[in-house]
């Protein structure tokens, strides 16, 4: 197998994380120097970089966008955090929509309870206008 194609699996097992096949495939003198370190930090298969490090890969080197193997491993880093703020933010909305849903429902209640207590204060007044009007007569 050719250099190139060699260099080409790796890319594929990194980009994959298929942490046997990187193995195989740097024993049988897959280049390793540029492409796979960063599909493999780009993708954020941690085990296959520490195996690229161990065999030499090139931590400056860049790829075609400029970017070292580290960029993408920040550039990963922010997803992942952007990722979860956006589902604590998310987890919040969800319980302030069941407080809402709460509130709506006491308030519901309380209105309730208002207007029986307006529909026996109304009861009571007449209970005591006709009280007043038999002592009357």
């Amino acid at each position: 197998m050719s250099l190139v194609d060699l260099g080409k699996k790796l890319l594929e097992a990194a980009g994959a994380g298929q942490d046997d096949e990187v193995h195989i495939l740097m024993a049988n003198g897959a280049p390793r120097d540029r492409t796979p370190l960063h599909m493999a930090a780009s993708e954020g298969h941690a085990s296959i970089v520490e195996v690229l490090l161990k065999h030499g890969a090139d931590v400056n080197a860049k790829d075609m966008l400029k970017m070292t193997a580290l960029h993408w491993c920040i550039e990963i880093i922010e997803n992942r955090v952007e990722s979860a703020e956006i589902e604590e933010r998310e987890a919040l909305q969800k319980q302030l929509d069941e407080a809402n849903r709460e509130a709506q429902k006491y308030q519901q209640q309380l209105l309730k309870k208002e207007q029986e207590a307006e529909a026996y204060r109304q009861k009571l007044e007449a209970m005591t206008c006709l009280q007043i009007n038999k002592e009357a007569v």
